[in-house]
């Protein structure tokens, strides 16, 4: 029996767009992943004070986004803990189902910067393969960051996608100001956040 791969894409997914969904696709294209999951985080630490839609809400967007592509699936374990989403502990909980699969954490270049800062790094390097988004075949930043705390080389894989400038806080502004953002979301996504009446300003 080979071996399970699952690969992890974490975010607040508020909303999630077509640049979420290639490097999902790459993800499972160059890592031979299993399953590609979307940890849909309820309470980021980085994002504390920031006004995020509801975690039904953002989970609901995520498995619109997904629809119809048997490779990827939609997490919500980190609605069932209280508190802020800390990488390490929905690590653990993957490991705790999945004591034989092989993991891969996948990160963008600043998270990669920043990652000596994070809760319990030395943990998340032995749970999972961290793996370092990389545009237009450039290196992810990060590559030079310091050692963590323990004195421990951060090593991670290169995930190669094509530069795609699509981020969420673009598409609520562009809602926020009726401009449209077809093309931008799963046209799935789009019907849910009209339906929702999603990011407008309060009036």
């Amino acid at each position: 029996m080979s071996t399970l791969r699952i690969g992890l894409l974490g975010g607040t997914f508020d909303p999630p767009h077509l640049g979420h969904l290639l490097v999902a696709q790459e993800a499972v294209q160059q890592l031979s992943l299993s399953t590609l999951l979307f940890l849909v985080a309820n309470r980021p630490p980085h994002k504390e004070g920031e006004s995020l839609s509801s975690p039904v809400i953002r989970g609901e967007l995520a498995r619109a986004a997904v629809q119809g592509n048997p490779a990827f699936e939609v997490s919500e374990v980190e609605f069932e803990r209280e508190g802020p989403s800390f990488t390490v502990d929905t690590l653990r909980y993957f490991r705790s189902i999945h004591p034989d699969a092989r993991l891969f954490f996948i990160l963008g270049a600043d998270q990669l910067a920043d990652f000596h800062e994070w809760r319990e790094p030395d943990q998340i390097l032995d749970l999972a393969t961290l793996v370092g988004v990389a545009r237009d075949g450039a290196e992810p930043e990060g590559v030079a960051a310091p050692r963590l705390p323990s004195g421990r080389e951060v090593k991670f894989r290169t995930l190669t996608v094509p530069r795609v400038d699509i981020s969420a806080s673009d598409i609520r502004e562009r809602v926020a100001s009726g401009q449209s953002i077809r093309y931008r979301v799963p046209e799935a996504v789009n019907e849910l956040i009209e339906r929702y009446r999603l990011y407008r300003a309060i009036s």
